[in-house]
Parts: structure tokens; C-alpha cells; sequence
């Protein structure tokens, strides 16, 4: 929320978070980190580059699916050995 300069800073539960994503910003030229968040549209941040939206996007990803990259990490390694043998 904006009132003239300041800006309301939220905290939100990790667990909760879901479809991270970036989008178009409609409001200016750039890129948004949107995200649901108990049943609502939320966004993190000013409009910025895609590069840096993709970023934080992946970051939350890795936060939130900590179990699930592990277990990609160990197929890939696992398939690695695999085609080396």
C-alpha cells in the first residue's frame, strides 16, 4: 500500500506462498514478481528486468521446494554416473 512516499511492508508465511511468477508490469516498462497468497494476487517489489524478476523467482522456488530440488539434484547425479559408466 502507497500513501505519497512510504510504503506498507508485509511479511508473508513461505508455506502459504504459491505460483511464483514474473509478469508484464501493465503500470510500467519492466517486469513483476507476482505470487497467490491466500486466495489473492500479490506482488513483491517495483517493476524491474526480467533478469532480476527470474532471479527471486527461482530463489522462492528453491525456498519453498527445498525437498523437491534436492531430489532433482541427486536424478541428475545419479544419471551423470550413470552415462559415465
Amino acid at each position: 500500500m502507497n500513501v505519497g512516499p512510504f510504503k506498507a511492508i508485509t511479511e508473508y508465511d513461505l508455506a502459504r506462498l504459491r505460483n511464483p511468477r514474473v509478469e508484464d508490469d501493465k503500470k510500467r516498462q519492466g517486469r513483476a514478481v507476482r505470487f497467490d497468497y491466500d486466495e489473492r494476487q500479490r506482488s513483491l517489489g517495483d517493476s524491474m528486468p526480467r533478469s532480476s524478476a527470474a532471479r527471486i523467482v527461482a530463489a522462492l522456488a528453491r525456498m519453498r521446494y527445498p525437498r523437491r530440488r534436492a531430489r532433482q539434484r541427486a536424478k541428475s547425479r545419479a544419471a551423470r554416473t550413470r552415462a559415465r559408466q
